[in-house]
């Protein structure tokens, strides 16, 4: 039906000049080049119209005359879709990008900035376009530049570390907090620079270190009560005692006075523990300059091994956490110890600390006495329902495991 007509007529809007424009475009390029290669728009029997990717090539005959035309044409209407969709969600992904209040980047191999959206200058003190191409580690405090560093090769070997937190210089001079979360940009299997998200949480983290110091005074002044109510007892049960080792001695009675002599001894025993662990608690070591690897291992040094304890700490993985998540861990790591070293009479501890993409786990195991896990109320509840609390603010989880006689073990997880 459609052969012997012209294919003007028969495919294109001829009363439409932009039409006739391309039409005269597409013509006086055949015969310059005897062929033409684009796209355009054609007109279907029913009046709607289609996209077409078409080449189309002159034919003449023996003398170089043109006697006819040969091509071939593609409906390109699914690729035209796709092409529309990719553009309109980049249109909608950069304007989100454009005015999120978090800012994003993106840097090369060297640590040079490669891309800043605008909210940068809310943070930094000037415009992205000032920014590209400048260090990214110029704006990070001192003091966390070699943390940054740390880990910014650890995503260059591929390794994401987790929201970490740092410091930031401003343009000003004023030191603002901010959280990262990054991760290495790939191509063929080869890092080629990092990308990732800053949040600043200056006012957060001013809130939480005015918690963090009313916490710091009651922690005082818990332990000066437990000063009071623990170890000034047991100095007083050793005096007690040693009159009444004296008088036992004094009436020949050396069996009574050895029995005493043994209690007095389990009693200076005790009291030094407690007093180990008072001074400890009075001067921790800094988690946040340390780590809560470092700051475990002083604690099992100065107190659970002092005690005579054997103390076994393992790591996996090992990298620096938001201050918030160590700092909830190590606490509870803490309260576990110290339950340990009151209550369960044990002679070995085990901890193992992973640090996996995605989680942190940290496991405290003790070879002591264990307890009923169905029945807390009886043990004093151990402080479990502390350590809950204070996991749940973090997104953690803990599972015990313990029996009577078969030691206890605190299985932590935190989702990073």
């Amino acid at each position: 039906e459609a052969l012997g007509r012209n294919t003007a007529q028969l495919m294109r809007d001829v009363d439409d000049e932009q039409v006739l424009q391309n039409d005269r475009q597409m013509r006086a390029t055949l015969d310059a080049n005897g062929s033409w290669s684009g796209e355009y728009v054609a007109r279907r029997r029913d009046g709607t119209r289609v996209p077409l990717q078409s080449t189309i090539t002159l034919v003449t005959d023996v003398t170089g005359q043109p006697t006819h035309f040969v091509g071939i044409s593609s409906d390109i209407s699914e690729r035209k879709r796709a092409e529309k969709a990719l553009q309109d969600s980049e249109r909608e992904y950069r304007n989100l990008v454009e005015k999120i209040s978090d800012i994003i980047y993106a840097i090369d191999t060297n640590g040079m900035i490669t891309y800043l959206n605008p909210a940068v200058e809310a943070l930094i003190g000037l415009p992205p376009e000032e920014l590209v191409g400048q260090p990214f580690a110029q704006f990070i405090h001192p003091d966390d530049l070699g943390r940054m560093q740390a880990n910014v090769q650890s995503l260059f070997s591929g390794v994401a570390p987790g929201p970490t937190e740092y410091r930031v210089v401003t343009t000003s001079g004023d030191t603002r907090w901010i959280r990262v979360s990054s991760q290495p940009i790939a191509e063929e299997g080869k890092v080629i620079g990092i990308q990732g998200v800053l949040t600043d949480f200056t006012e957060r983290k001013i809130v939480e270190e005015q918690i963090e110091e009313e916490a710091t005074t009651a922690e005082r002044d818990r332990l000066a009560r437990e000063l009071h109510d623990t170890v000034t007892q047991s100095l007083y049960s050793i005096n007690l005692q040693s009159d009444a080792i004296r008088m036992a001695l004094s009436s020949g009675n050396h069996e009574k006075a050895g029995r005493r002599l043994e209690i007095l001894k389990e009693i200076a025993q005790e009291a030094m523990t407690e007093m180990r662990l008072l001074i400890y608690q009075l001067h921790p070591p800094v988690l946040q300059e340390e780590g809560l690897v470092v700051v475990l291992r002083q604690r099992l040094d100065a107190v659970e091994v002092r005690s005579g304890i054997a103390a076994d700490l393992q790591v996996e993985g090992e990298r620096r956490l938001p201050s918030g998540i160590e700092t909830t861990l190590f606490q509870i790591a803490q309260e576990g110890l110290n339950n340990i070293l009151k209550h369960a009479r044990a002679s070995e501890i085990f901890i193992k600390i992973s640090f996996l993409p995605n989680m942190c786990r940290l496991t405290i195991k003790d070879n002591g006495v264990g307890f009923d896990t169905e029945n807390l109320e009886r043990y004093g509840g151990y402080g479990l329902d502390n350590m809950r609390d204070r996991l749940e603010k973090i997104n953690g989880e803990l599972v015990i495991e313990s029996q009577p006689g078969s030691g206890t073990m605190l299985d932590i997880k935190v989702n990073l």
